[in-house]
């Protein structure tokens, strides 16, 4: 084998070196500042986007305590609506609770000046009635019949007991 002769060694090492430099140079002068500049680009990119991240999340949030803070208006807004609405259907049923009384005490108090006036006009018409039949009665029981002003007097007294 060629590589293992000692008569060969110099001129490999002469060549070894050579070859070594050349690529340590190459490498040190092109690749390496590449891969740096790479990495360099890369960093500010990643520094970047974590501004960015950061002002994404700081808008979110900002946005989030408008939402909590738009919500709990809409919520006390409801609320608000919600009592006014009751209290005014309160307020109606109550004003129409109180006209719904009145009428009706105005009803009521027809329907018992027209029951006194009927029971009037009807004991009205039951004591002639009555006269005649308490005549007829105690004619049937002592055998003649009693003056008419006096049954009219009875009648007209137990009538007015009621």
């Amino acid at each position: 084998m060629p590589q293992l002769d000692p008569t060969s060694f110099a001129s490999q090492l002469f060549w070894l070196v050579v070859t070594f430099t050349f690529l340590y140079v190459v490498m040190a002068r092109v690749i390496v500042p590449r891969i740096a500049g790479i990495l360099e680009d890369r960093k500010g990119r990643l520094a970047e986007d974590l501004d960015k991240a950061e002002a994404s999340r700081s808008s979110a949030e900002d946005a989030r305590l408008d939402y909590e803070a738009a919500l709990v208006k809409a919520r006390n807004d409801a609320g608000a609506l919600i009592a006014k609405a009751t209290a005014a259907m309160a307020e109606d049923a109550t004003e129409q609770h109180s006209k719904l009384d009145e009428s009706l005490s105005k009803q009521m108090a027809n329907a018992e000046k027209q029951l006194r006036a009927t029971r009037k006009e009807a004991l009205d018409k039951m004591v002639p009635v009555a006269v005649e039949s308490a005549r007829l009665v105690v004619e049937k029981l002592i055998g003649h019949a009693p003056d008419a002003s006096k049954a009219e007097a009875l009648v007209n007294r137990l009538a007015g007991e009621r």
